[in-house]
């Protein structure tokens, strides 16, 4: 395979000098790892879970997605289609749904799985004793029967809404009509586990290989909390085992991405996300793929601060013309994102006709473009209404952004020398719990999209969601949010979504920066992969020739 030059003189240097620190014990060919039926694939840290109900970060989720399987499984078109289910029935008002599971299924210990088994995952999202994020699939991505006062501990966990009149059927209710399910539905957090199962591991459930219960393609066969791999291996009672060609798959955990692009240059490994400078110096190889648009990155502005300088709209769009974010995308994350001047990206939502919602990428540049001229009127107009003209925000960034926020600030301070920023920056379990919060005024942070639901920063404005990490209320957003939410008709979604979109860009309580997604160098005999935008690779459907 033909490697990018510039990448392999400056592995060659790194090789030379840190090679004993990779973790890759032996040097093989770039084409990949030699066995077939094997894939060996570098993973950034290691997972700090592996049970699928408190998973909520990438690493976790990426390392439970083998052996979890789901009623229906995100395809590479960023659709959706039946997995342990074989479709669903839903009632003319959309508050009630009748999932049908396929026959024979088992898990990898050879017991069936039957529906009672997804009502208790259902159940352990929504109990207050588990205390999961998944809370948020069951609360505000669908509205579950009784889920709020389940969750509040007023009634117990089998009030709630969901149940299994016979072992191959659930009966989902809702409070209100969720056309989108699917991406419900394909939520690691609701796999499949017996409740018995997970009682007999008295407390230390998913965290070895033996208390671990495989519904999917893959058994996890050797982990350690602190160690360095992940092995998996083919689970023969996998309901489409005959089309998984893997017989065994690797994760290998690396330090940083110096480490991981080391291993896949020395062919230890066969893939690998590529991150930072490596995006550039990789940048001609015929290996490298790339997905921008599975996140969108942007600035939310806490109007719930202290801060009246959060609380103005024109110190908000003062703040939205003055970022670049094509130097920014350019210069900082490498050519992998690009500029987004709207809450509405491309390839997410279309028309009846095939029109994208978001194909105009200049449809708010008037309001929201780099312009500090337009910066400095929108300033003018602030400190009048404000009255003063010097302003201090509080900043909180994890360390995986605190380059960007750096230049966020000294591109603000050069449009509008009269302003200060205190940084903090902090671990990102801190981070998460402080963005929750009300002593901050400005962060930078990206949330997933998904072709299966309304976009997720239009959905995280409504009032009261649990990630408005800007605290923002609008009641006409959220009508609109909430019509579209319901809505199974294409064109009213379209419209609905439209509208939404148009009054949180005029009040800007978040700015958009960038549209941006995953980088991946794969070995060529690797078939099948497409590079995901949200960083969840799935081995299912990987081969190697």
């Amino acid at each position: 395979m033909s490697t990018n030059h510039k990448l392999t003189k400056t592995l060659a240097v790194l090789l030379s000098v840190a090679f004993v620190l990779s973790g890759c014990a032996t040097v093989r060919s770039i084409e990949g790892t030699k066995d077939r039926s094997s894939l060996t694939v570098a993973v950034s840290g290691r997972p700090a879970t592996m049970d699928s109900v408190k998973a909520d970060d990438t690493t976790s989720v990426l390392c439970i997605a083998p052996f979890e399987e789901t009623l229906y499984r995100l395809n590479q078109d960023g659709g959706f289609d039946p997995a342990l289910a074989t479709g669903y029935d839903m009632s003319p008002d959309g508050r009630k749904i009748t999932i049908h599971l396929r026959d024979g299924l088992r898990y990898s210990n050879g017991e069936p799985i039957k529906a009672i088994d997804f009502v208790h995952s259902f159940r352990r999202c929504a109990d207050p004793m588990e205390a999961s994020d998944a809370i948020r699939l069951i609360q505000e991505n669908c509205k579950v029967k009784n889920v709020n006062e389940v969750f509040a501990g007023k009634i117990p966990v089998e009030k709630l809404g969901v149940s299994a009149p016979d072992d191959k059927t659930i009966l989902l209710e809702l409070d209100e009509a969720c056309p989108r399910i699917e991406g419900v539905f394909a939520s690691q957090a609701l796999a499949p586990c017996p409740k018995r199962f997970i009682e007999d591991c008295k407390g230390h459930y998913a965290s070895t290989p033996e208390t671990m219960l495989s519904s999917g393609a893959f058994v996890v066969d050797r982990y350690q909390t602190l160690g360095t791999q992940i092995h998996y291996k083919k689970n023969p009672y996998y309901y489409d085992a005959d089309n998984v060609k893997l017989e065994e798959v690797t994760f290998q955990c690396v330090s940083d991405a110096q480490q991981a692009i080391m291993c896949y240059q020395t062919g230890t490994v066969d893939m690998t996300k590529v991150e930072g400078e490596f995006i550039t110096l990789a940048a001609d190889d015929p290996s490298l793929q790339k997905n921008l648009s599975g996140i969108i990155d942007f600035i939310p502005i806490n109007e719930k601060s202290k801060n009246k300088a959060c609380q103005n709209v024109n110190m908000r769009m003062a703040l939205a013309n003055a970022v670049d974010r094509k130097e920014i995308c350019e210069k900082l994350m490498y050519d992998a994102a690009k500029p987004l001047t709207r809450l509405l990206p491309t390839d997410i939502q279309k028309t009846k006709d095939g029109k994208d919602l978001g194909a105009d990428e200049d449809k708010y540049s008037d309001i929201c473009s780099y312009n500090p001229d337009k910066a400095r009127e929108y300033f003018e107009k602030a400190t009048k209404e404000l009255g003063t003209e010097n302003f201090s925000f509080k900043v909180i960034t994890r360390g995986k952004e605190s380059k960007l926020i750096e230049v966020l600030t000294d591109g603000w301070k050069k449009v509008f020398p009269s302003m200060s920023f205190e940084v903090r920056t902090m671990p990102d379990a801190q981070y998460l719990e402080e963005i929750m919060g009300d002593d901050y005024d400005i962060t930078a942070i990206g949330l997933t999209c998904s072709k299966s639901e309304l976009v997720s920063t239009l959905a995280s404005l409504r009032t009261d969601n649990s990630i408005n990490m800007s605290k923002y209320s609008n009641p006409e957003l959220d009508k609109r949010v909430d019509a579209a939410q319901k809505e199974i008709d294409v064109e009213k979604l379209c419209k609905y979504t439209t509208e939404a979109e148009d009054i949180a860009m005029n009040d800007m309580p978040i700015i958009p920066l960038c549209s941006s997604g995953t980088s991946w160098l794969v070995a060529e005999n690797v078939k099948n992969f497409k590079a995901p935008g949200d960083g969840i690779i799935d081995v299912t459907r990987v081969y190697k020739e």
